[in-house]
């Protein structure tokens, strides 16, 4: 997997939440946001950002 490929990520999350383990899917998208600073410099895409808020609060 790439790790810059965001749909990947993404997937990843839903998979856990229906999972029911949105512990999961909160580490994923933390994964995720920090290989997006790192190697390219940018944040994650806004429907991965809303996803995480959403299992977050």
């Amino acid at each position: 997997m790439d790790p810059c490929h965001q749909e990947a990520h993404l997937a990843l999350m839903r998979a856990f939440i229906a999972q029911g383990r949105p512990e999961l899917a909160a580490r994923q998208y933390q994964q995720c946001a920090q290989v997006m600073k790192d190697d390219l410099n940018i944040s994650p895409s806004p429907e991965m950002s809303e996803l995480f808020l959403e299992i977050r609060g």
